[in-house]
């Protein structure tokens, strides 16, 4: 198990989470590729977006349904300013 694994599994369970995290034998890059790893509708799935503000460089998560896309303006005017896709 990759030494990222464990700092999720480890922070989770500092925080009194009991989680189990589970490696998937396909690719899950995408809603889609994990709802059909998972055998569960793309809605039941959630993905997690970084962004960066452009002001203040602070990264932002989005967690956001499977089936849906997220409105920038929208999340823009949440967080109070401009956002940019995060660097890999």
């Amino acid at each position: 198990m990759s030494n990222s694994v464990k700092r999720v599994e480890q922070a989770a369970k500092s925080l009194g989470l009991g989680i189990s995290v589970v490696l998937m034998p396909e690719s899950t890059r995408t809603a889609r590729d994990a709802a059909t790893a998972c055998n569960c509708d793309v809605g039941q799935i959630t993905k997690s977006l970084i962004f960066e503000g452009a002001e203040t460089g602070k990264l932002k998560l989005l967690l956001v349904s499977g089936k849906h896309d997220v409105n920038l303006d929208d999340a823009q005017a949440i967080f109070g300013e401009a956002l940019n896709r995060a660097d890999p």
